[in-house]
């Protein structure tokens, strides 16, 4: 109610002066809030072509064009914010994420890189965990497990940081690390069902079965699943046979 009471005065403003700069960005901000990215589109892109150079309208645009499946226009005026304002992290970061998605690894590599390298920008742990992501696609797991330690420094307890690099050190055979990294995320979120599973994986791959039973029993009554009652079933045959 409150977005469209604004939107309501900002355009009673605007059709008597349609240049006013600052009512365009606040209206932009309207048409964002009520879920109306076309919208918001066409009001930041007036003022994107009155001012070219405000790096948050563009910033703006480029994540309506991204949301409206608009991805090269993304790019292309996240690129812009970026050359306008190289410490804008949420710019770097949202257009990796589309390079990504268009399997454009190297230029998503090279984006997050850029802003890791930035003194202006903040030691963020997500652009640790995009680069990793990049390399457990490419099937890098040195790569992945390295910018994934990096990420659980800066965030030990976020689930899905913490759990993807317990996948990679099983993976690489690693187990005495595995549960150091699943434990701070368990003190965290006892209830956290991909946690709980993942301790379960450690358990049944050390062959601990009752206990890796114990975990995935505990995983799949939180959140069930028809793959977490398949891996209960084998674990619990595994278990009964010792």
């Amino acid at each position: 109610a409150d977005a469209d009471e604004a939107k309501a005065k900002l355009e009673k403003i605007l059709a008597d002066d349609s240049n006013n700069i600052e009512a365009l960005k606040n209206l932009g901000l309207c048409e964002v809030n009520l879920d109306n990215p076309i919208d918001a589109i066409k009001v930041f892109k007036k003022v994107t072509d009155l001012d070219n150079n405000d790096a948050t309208s563009l910033f703006y645009l480029a994540n309506c064009y991204n949301r409206t499946g608009q991805k090269e226009f993304a790019i292309e005026n996240f690129k812009k914010v970026i050359e306008l304002r190289p410490n804008y992290a949420d710019a770097h970061k949202t257009l990796a994420m589309i390079y990504i998605e268009f399997t454009q690894y190297q230029e998503a590599v090279d984006i997050v890189k850029k802003a890791i390298d930035n003194p202006d920008i903040e030691n963020d742990y997500s652009l640790y965990y995009i680069l990793a992501t990049v390399y457990m696609l490419e099937k890098d797991t040195v790569a992945a497990t390295k910018n994934l330690e990096l990420a659980n420094s800066l965030n030990p307890t976020h689930s899905q940081i913490a759990n993807s690099l317990a996948v990679c050190y099983m993976n690489s055979g690693l187990f005495e690390k595995v549960l150091p990294v699943l434990d701070a995320v368990y003190e965290a979120d006892k209830n956290d069902s991909l946690t709980l599973y993942n301790y379960g994986v450690y358990y049944q791959t050390t062959e601990d079965f009752k206990k890796a039973l114990e975990y995935f029993q505990t995983a799949y009554e939180i959140e069930p699943s028809a793959t977490m009652l398949s891996t209960l079933a084998n674990c619990a045959f595994k278990a009964n046979e010792l």
